[in-house]
């Protein structure tokens, strides 16, 4: 770490963030997506996680997922689907 980094306990990875948040408001960017994190925690390491994302003061956005489900039914369904209507 530089004398920089050591003096004010910044970490290297607090430093490489916050020089993309600078970059990416030069460059016009209005959001900056950290990607996500786990809601509900479940070990210290998903908890590091979400404290380091949540010091930065963004705002927390949930978005909305979805499952693939594969399987003989599916495939089936898919395959009816597909199949031309006469």
């Amino acid at each position: 770490m530089s004398d920089l980094c050591y003096s004010e306990n910044l970490q290297d990875g607090d430093v490489l963030c916050w020089e993309m948040i600078k970059w990416a408001k030069e460059q016009g960017v209005r959001y900056f997506n950290m990607t996500g994190f786990d809601i509900d925690p479940k070990n210290s390491r998903q908890q590091g996680i979400r404290r380091f994302k949540s010091n930065w003061g963004g705002e927390f956005v949930h978005y909305g997922y979805y499952s693939e489900v594969y399987g003989l039914v599916r495939d089936s369904l898919v395959a009816l689907a597909k199949k031309p209507m006469s």
